[in-house]
Parts: C-alpha cells; structure tokens; sequence
C-alpha cells in the first residue's frame, strides 16, 4: 500500500473509532429494554394495587365489622392487623420481583458495556496501529527521497553515478513485494552493497557518509552496531588487529 491508501485507511479507521459513544449507547440500550419489558409496568401497577389496598382496608373492615357479629373492638384490629399482614407479604413479595429484575437488569447492562467499550478499545487501537503504518511509511518515502537526491547530487559530482538505491534496497526492500528479512540481514545486505560499489567505483570520499547512513538506519530498524565494528565490515582497515570485529552488540 502507499502511503496515501494508508492514511486513507487510518482516516476512515480514526472517524469510526470516534463515532463510539458509550453515554449514548447506554442510553439507547436503556430504551430498547425499557420497551421491550415494559418499563415493568406489570409489577409497578401491582404494587400500586396492593398499597391502595392496605389504605383502604382498615376503614373497609371496621364498616363491615359494625353490622356483624364482631363488635369487640380488640378483636376488631387483631382482624384488620392479620389482613394487614397478608397485604404486607404481597407487598414484600412484589418489591423483591421488581429489585431481581432491576438486578438482572444492571447484569445485562453491564456485560453490554463491556463488550461495548472492548469494541471501542479495538477500534481505537486500529486507528493508531493505521497511524504507526503511516508514519512509517512517510520515513520511508522520506528515505527514499533522500537517497536519490544524494544519488542525483553524487552522479553530478562526477561520482561515477553510485547506484544508492541499491543500498536503499537493502534496508527497505522494494515493490509491493513483502521483505520477510531480518533486521540484521537487512544491515549485512546494505554492507555488502557498499563492498561491492568500493570494487567497481571510487567512493572512499562518501564511506563516512555511508557509514553514518547504515548507523541511523540501524538505530531505526532496533539494532545497535559497535560503530567501529561497522567501520572494518565496510573494507576499511582494523586498526586493532588482523581480526573481525563482532558487529551487532
């Protein structure tokens, strides 16, 4: 993909993981289950029903009670308290349907949430996962045209026209053909690059240049080189002995 087809791509993927609105969605989900419950309208009107009951009864009773046999007024109320207490337990039992429900309810929003704001969080992590492949490939873009700017301003000189994008391979592959190297073959590619244009042209005025390429480029790809180490791999002299240095520290 080139870097224009990538932002593209991070653009439509950062408006979507913005669209994410948990407020918003709680709140829909709300409604949806309010409807489809009925906003437990069967439960509350009972209620209703019974605690009317309750105000009502003992006047009820106490009329009753005036044109029966019960005239006592203790076991009057010992009556009235007994129904009372029959109401109680139809009350008590109502509230419990309605706090299991209310219970079920928030256990359901809860795992709505969750698996909401997992949604969101990937989606997010999309975004910036498209922002990391962009900006990668814009260095890269940038590298590129670096390389034939130096390649360009090298073939002016008189240089022999040094073929850099030779090396610019080496480090980032090319066409739409996946590099599957490592990181360090990558850097022994570049070196290798560089050898063999030293045995064909006259570069040894560009080797510091080239020398400090491979270091950034390294840096870039997670590698640290022993700077020296590098110096020798290039086909420069071992000040140090008739040895090869380790490269990757």
């Amino acid at each position: 993909m080139t870097s224009a087809e990538i932002l593209k791509e991070y653009e439509d993927l950062f408006a979507r993981s913005q669209a994410y609105n948990p407020a918003q969605s709680q709140a829909g989900f709300e409604k949806d289950y309010g409807e489809a419950t009925n906003y437990n309208k069967d439960l509350i009107d009972q209620r209703a029903a019974v605690v009317g009951e309750m105000q009502s009864l003992p006047a009820q009773l106490r009329a009753q009670y005036a044109t029966s046999g019960i005239r006592n007024p203790l076991e009057q109320e010992a009556l009235i308290a007994q129904r009372r207490g029959i109401q109680t337990a139809d009350l008590n039992r109502i509230t419990d349907f309605l706090a299991a429900r209310g219970s079920k309810y928030e256990d359901v929003l809860g795992k709505y949430l969750q698996g909401y704001l997992a949604d969101q969080s990937a989606a997010e992590r999309a975004a910036e996962n498209a922002w990391r492949m962009y900006q990668d490939a814009m260095a890269q873009d940038q590298y590129r045209e670096q390389m034939e700017l130096e390649r360009q301003k090298l073939a002016r000189s008189g240089s022999g026209g040094i073929d850099l994008s030779g090396i610019l391979e080496a480090f980032l592959g090319g066409g739409e053909v996946k590099d599957t190297r490592s990181p360090q073959q990558k850097v022994m590619d570049a070196i290798n690059d560089i050898k063999q244009l030293r045995q064909t042209q006259n570069i040894e005025k560009d080797m510091n240049t080239y020398h400090k390429r491979i270091m950034s480029e390294a840096r870039g790809l997670g590698l640290n080189l022993d700077p020296s180490a590098l110096w020798v791999w290039l086909g420069n002299t071992n000040k140090a002995g008739p040895f090869t240095p380790i490269l990757f520290k």
